[in-house]
């Protein structure tokens, strides 16, 4: 065991620390800064590997702790003490009954380590510092907590934790570059705001959902977020920011059940993601709100095994020019046909040896959003088309059918936003 109590400059120690309380332990004594700590081996200790409530240049490289009786390495937050900026690098952290890494000292760094089979938090960052390229897994709670203010978790491995892989409890927080696996909870768990930002992670096979957000004022962006139990995001408050991810095949504990994105409240804005269900879960966007201001916006939405999106609200998410690449069958009667602003492939196919009329729907399309029809014959013969809602371009739009019941007629359409028509561009 050894002790610290002196405000000498360096610690270089290759030694082996059992019994006795904590294996390394630093109680400075007026000033005691800059100390470098490498190869020690601290492990079946009364208390923590290594505890010190101080952290002003401290250096910890190449710690092993193991089955130590608390903490591997304990950095708790003092607000009475002067502290700063200690690093964790490159350690080996295992199987002690508390936390891996607890920081509460401001500036922290944990870095490049294994820590796996504790028996609390992998990391717990209690004071705003980083924990990056780490390996986390088989710890009893979360893989990194975050719990300050500008705590972040960066370009970590998180996996096989009984809790969930990153928890943002405090706004302010960052994840980002993270790769999240097969926790027992969600991959990302927010509970607080403002400010919290989930961007750039993989996150996938976790029991729960890929992101849980039950509080406001959180953007989750450039997210690649497939394969988990429940939802890909739950989003549970308000002013949701959900841009540019990518969602697949989610909700694999119950098909059918739990939808790609879910947002419960309202001022939820959703832009550029592609969503693809797999035939697994329920909607692609579900927007559950009292409120008339939600906007889904350039969304590919396809693979959901009841339908891309359910807005329960009213027109307003209708009117945001929300897309899916699913094909969508044109409700034909009598001859007559809408195709829907939401699906950008819609296919007509005529109810009888007559005379088409189809009507492109213009209500919420956006400047330059693209549309394809294809239009299939009742029987072996052509039929005159008459459109409405379209305007020709170099390319007119074509007045005959091609008389097949297997060979479409192709027509693709640009919305023209200054005229509210739907331009032809070309006809295969």
């Amino acid at each position: 065991v050894v002790s610290v109590n002196t405000g000498a400059n360096t610690l270089v120690m290759s030694h082996a620390a059992t019994a006795g309380a904590s294996g390394v332990t630093i109680t400075p004594s007026g000033i005691c800064w800059d100390f470098t700590i490498r190869d020690v081996w601290s492990t079946y200790c009364a208390q923590d590997g290594f505890y010190s409530y101080d952290g002003h240049g401290y250096v910890l490289d190449h710690f092993i702790s193991e089955y130590n009786n608390g903490v591997g390495v304990n950095f708790p937050a003092i607000a009475t003490l002067p502290q700063g900026e200690p690093e964790v690098r490159n350690g080996t952290i295992k199987y002690n009954t508390g936390a891996g890494v607890v920081c509460g000292i401001q500036g922290g760094v944990v870095a490049e380590n294994e820590i796996q089979g504790c028996g609390g938090d992998g990391i717990t960052m209690s004071g705003a510092g980083v924990a990056s390229n780490n390996w986390i897994g088989n710890n009893t709670g979360n893989g990194i907590t975050l719990s300050i203010v500008n705590a972040r978790a960066i370009g970590n491995y998180i996996y096989y934790n009984t809790g969930h892989g990153i928890a943002m409890t405090a706004g302010g927080t960052i994840a980002s570059n993270n790769t999240i696996g097969s926790n027992t909870g969600n991959g990302v768990y927010i509970t607080s705001y403002p400010g919290v930002i989930v961007i750039g992670n993989t996150i996938g096979g976790n029991t729960l959902s890929g992101v849980n957000c039950t509080s406001s004022y959180s953007t989750i962006t450039g997210n690649y977020i497939y394969s988990n139990g429940q939802y890909g995001i739950y989003y549970g408050n308000q002013y949701a920011t959900i841009i540019g991810n990518q969602l697949w095949a989610n909700s694999q504990t119950t098909t059918n059940t739990y939808d790609e994105i879910y947002i419960a409240n309202q001022h939820g804005t959703v832009i550029g993601n592609v969503i693809t269900g797999g035939s697994k879960s329920r909607y692609g966007i579900n927007f559950i709100s009292w409120g008339t201001d939600e906007l889904a916006v350039g969304n590919n939405i396809s693979g959901e095994a009841t339908a891309s999106y359910a807005p329960t609200v009213g027109a307003t998410i209708l009117s945001s020019g929300m897309t899916s690449f699913a094909n969508n069958a044109v409700t034909v009667t009598t001859n007559a046909g809408t195709c829907p602003v939401a699906n950008q492939l819609n296919t007509f196919t005529n109810s009888s040896a007559a005379t088409m009329a189809i009507t492109l729907a213009v209500t919420g399309a956006i400047d330059g959003q693209q549309m394809t029809v294809r239009v299939y014959d009742f029987s072996g013969v052509a039929e005159t088309i008459g459109w409405t809602n379209t305007e020709n371009s170099l390319v007119s739009v074509p007045t005959t059918s091609n008389g097949s019941t297997t060979l479409p007629l192709t027509v693709n359409f640009q919305f023209n936003g200054k005229t509210s028509k739907w331009r032809c561009v070309s006809v295969a």
